[in-house]
């Protein structure tokens, strides 16, 4: 499993302007961390073991990104490789405690040139309960990544089935294609004041920050019938709601957001754990937009030459159209399962706990919703040295009402 020696790889254009913005080799800011609660009798060898399966099949998992920004190494399989992601603690004494050591571990600065992208924490309170703690750094796992992570350590650890080779991130990210996206001015060409107002209101390339959340049981099972009457996707409605309550909060008809968007376009990039994403952006001039139906519409025809378009990175997309300041804010609505992708192993009971709160922010605004049956979840992080908590509280009201307007079918003009 994975090979004897070590292989370099050239960076993808996404690793490289990530790394980038970074500007050394480490990093907290790209560093996501998930903490479960597990009840039950876990088995820690078979756990181990399906953490070391899942580290030998994947190379970016096995990867360290080297100083000279030019490649990145991947190092073979061994038992002392899975040494380096995996710890336990049999010192914690509640689970409270636990939590706190967890995080502490698995959310420490991490250096990109040494240590591999994934740390596996795991602390036994008693026989029955044991809290986990699993930190990926973006560089690998987005939200796609996570939950193919979270699916094979399952399948390892029910050691139920022989899993083969896996499809590797070398092997299908492909070249970048940006040349061939063109067109978009009238998309980006647009003034959009406000938007560029609250851009350069952020000094810094990253702020402190806080984070709201909010849960309406008034769009839940609403969402997907809306969506289903619009013949469009529950994202399409989620954008619309969100363009018009930014536009009602910066005071301006032209509003433009970013979203990221998984570029998993085969077979094998479906099953690939990498960074796989990048960033697509819908606006309007609402001034214009004649009314909710015709927003809608617009959106949608958006979202539907995104897909038929190569994948390219934003940054020179929008430095193109002189349209980088547009972007100050970033937004996505998606199936609760996958917006927060969860672990599950057979024989426990396996309880997502509250992650840390976000420390820095790099957007003014970014508001992730997710949805399903019974209600929409938002979660608005602001830069609080670029946006006030009355203001952000603002927008998230805002958002929910206008995406209960949308779903109640009540057409009303976009202004």
């Amino acid at each position: 499993m994975g090979r004897s020696t070590v292989v370099e790889r050239p960076l993808t254009v996404q690793q490289r302007a990530m790394l980038d913005f970074i500007g050394t080799r480490t990093d907290s800011y790209y560093l996501n961390v998930e903490v479960f609660l597990v009840s039950g009798p876990l088995d820690l060898a078979a756990l181990r073991q399906a953490v070391s399966a899942v580290v030998g099949r994947h190379e970016t998992i096995r990867s360290t990104f080297p100083h000279d920004g030019a490649v990145y190494r991947v190092l073979p399989a061994s038992d002392a490789l899975v040494d380096r992601v995996w710890c336990v603690d049999d010192g914690v004494t509640s689970v409270a405690e636990a939590v706190v050591e967890g995080t502490r571990w698995a959310g420490a600065p991490l250096h990109l040139d040494r240590q591999l992208p994934l740390r596996f924490w795991v602390g036994r309170v008693d026989a029955a309960t044991t809290v986990l703690v699993i930190g990926g750094h973006y560089l690998v796992f987005d939200a796609w990544s996570l939950m193919l992570l979270y699916e094979e350590i399952a399948a390892g650890y029910r050691a139920t089935e022989a899993r083969g080779p896996a499809p590797q991130y070398h092997d299908v990210v492909g070249a970048p294609a940006e040349p061939a996206l063109d067109g978009w001015s009238d998309l980006f060409d647009r003034p959009c004041t406000g938007a560029r107002e609250l851009y350069h209101r952020a000094t810094t390339p990253l702020g402190p920050c806080e984070t709201l959340r909010c849960d309406s049981r008034s769009v839940g099972t609403a969402v997907t019938v809306a969506a289903k009457a619009h013949r469009v996707t529950p994202y399409v409605l989620g954008a619309a709601a969100m363009l018009l309550a930014l536009s009602d909060l910066l005071d301006d008809p032209q509003v433009l957001v970013g979203s990221a968007y998984a570029g998993r376009v085969s077979a094998g990039s479906a099953r690939v754990i990498g960074y796989l994403a990048t960033t697509i952006f819908v606006g309007a001039d609402l001034a214009a937009a004649g009314g909710v139906d015709r927003l809608v519409a617009s959106l949608n025809q958006q979202l539907r030459r995104w897909y038929r378009g190569p994948r390219v990175q934003w940054q020179p997309l929008l430095e193109r159209y002189g349209a980088v300041d547009t972007y100050a804010a970033k937004f996505a609505l998606l199936p609760g399962d996958f917006a927060r992708p969860g672990l599950s192993l057979e024989g426990v009971s396996v309880e997502r706990l509250e992650p840390p709160a976000d420390r820095s922010a790099r957007r003014p605004l970014n508001l992730l919703a997710a949805y399903d049956d019974q209600s929409v979840t938002a979660r608005l992080t602001y830069r609080t040295d670029v946006v006030d908590r009355g203001a952000a509280e603002g927008l998230l009201d805002r958002f929910v009402a206008r995406l209960e307007e949308i779903c109640s079918g009540e057409g009303q003009p976009c202004t």
